[in-house]
């Protein structure tokens, strides 16, 4: 039911579903299906740059999975970190892109836009579009590592 609320581009929605599905009381005994919805989950919380629901979504699937299949919480939290540095990687990359599409953009030097935010900012252009870039992104895969090594404070398996 997720997949479609996703298709129909409703990712809010398919979030909160998993949510439940995840924290539902029915659902107390580990199956290999809720690695696969856990990914899924995972994918949603990266996408929408929701580091809370990542991290309490992580602590009904520890709570889940830290008795029957310790090794399926460490693969779901190992994929949550390959999610967060793919994207700082991306957002690295659409950061030098646009450096690099300024300095090819020769015809138009400086816009008018520019030359107003160059006198009233200090800031270089490369600094200005990190921030708004890859800040962002390096702070979720912060708080993901923060979130992981909380998960993983007191599992005496996974050590």
């Amino acid at each position: 039911r997720a997949e479609d609320f996703i298709a129909i581009g409703k990712k809010g929605q398919a979030l909160e579903l998993l949510y439940d599905l995840l924290s539902h009381r029915k659902y107390r005994t580990w199956q290999i299906q809720f690695e696969d919805v856990m990914k899924k989950f995972l994918e949603l919380c990266v996408e929408a740059k929701n580091n809370r629901m990542a991290k309490e979504g992580l602590h009904q699937y520890r709570n889940l999975s830290q008795n029957q299949a310790p090794n399926s919480l460490e693969a779901v939290i190992e994929y949550l970190l390959k999610l967060a540095e793919d994207k700082v990687k991306q957002a690295a990359a659409v950061c030098d892109r646009k450096l690099v599409d300024d300095v090819e953009d020769l015809e138009n030097d400086k816009s008018p836009e520019t030359i107003l935010l160059a006198s009233v900012s200090s800031e270089q252009s490369k600094e200005r579009t990190e921030r708004e870039h890859l800040v962002p992104w390096v702070k979720f895969l912060w708080e993901s590592y923060r979130s992981a090594l909380d998960i993983l404070k007191y599992q005496q398996k996974l050590e």
